[in-house]
């Protein structure tokens, strides 16, 4: 397959500090669901291909919430936040033709 564009677009991205509002459950929920110990955590991750510095920081942010205790995840519901600070990239074009590109 050939893509070809017909015309030069310029994609601008801004970057920001904000918060993060989970409209439905918290995505480490859904990632610990089923899962009883840091072992099982771990395997899915690996199983995931995610490499072991990423796993490592997905341990200590559990850990430090408090749902991940001496190797045992617990207190899954309470211990996520509604909402989540970080640093975020808001990236767009602007299309000043009819025409897609």
């Amino acid at each position: 397959m050939k893509i070809t564009l017909s015309k030069d677009i310029q994609v601008k991205k801004f970057e920001f500090v904000g918060e993060l509002d989970f409209f439905e459950t918290s995505p480490y929920i859904e990632l610990l669901e089923g899962l009883k110990t840091q072992e099982d955590l771990i395997e899915k991750l690996e199983e995931k291909n995610m490499p072991s510095s990423a796993i490592k920081n997905v341990i200590q942010k559990l850990e430090d919430l408090k749902v991940l205790k001496d190797g045992y995840i617990e207190n899954i519901e309470d211990g996520f936040p509604e909402k989540e600070y970080g640093k975020y990239t808001f990236s767009y074009f602007e299309n000043d033709t009819k025409k897609t590109f």
